[in-house]
């Protein structure tokens, strides 16, 4: 009886904490090639950089979470920053966040989108 009850609260926790994430990018430009998934990426929030640069992806980054956990631009910087990588960009601009909830806050929604740029040498 012990072994139910335990996984019975096990599964109601699991379930008030579930999240769902979406990442991927879309090339705007002939391919580049991709780098380390940790590479060191900037991120301009705000403004552009002054170097010369290409916009070479689209980066979109969804998250959905349950029963009020509240996602944040920080919760979603490090799957951005992967995509950019993976998509051969240096930094990240025009970065624009979208939230939503959904049935009295039951579901929250977070997306990001963002352009991946290459430095021109």
């Amino acid at each position: 009886m012990h072994r139910i009850c335990y996984s019975l609260v096990l599964l109601i926790a699991l379930s008030l904490t579930s999240c769902s994430s979406q990442s991927r990018y879309t090339m705007l430009v002939p391919t580049h090639l991709s780098k380390p998934s940790n590479c060191d990426v900037e991120v301009f929030r705000t403004g552009q950089p002054t170097k010369q640069f290409v916009r070479i992806s689209r980066i979109d980054v969804h998250i959905e979470r349950t029963y009020f956990i509240r996602t944040n631009f920080d919760d979603v910087l490090p799957k951005l920053k992967k995509e950019a990588c993976e998509s051969g960009a240096d930094a990240i601009i025009e970065i624009q966040e979208l939230s939503t909830n959904i049935n009295l806050d039951e579901t929250n929604i977070f997306h990001i989108t963002a352009i991946g740029i290459k430095y021109q040498q």
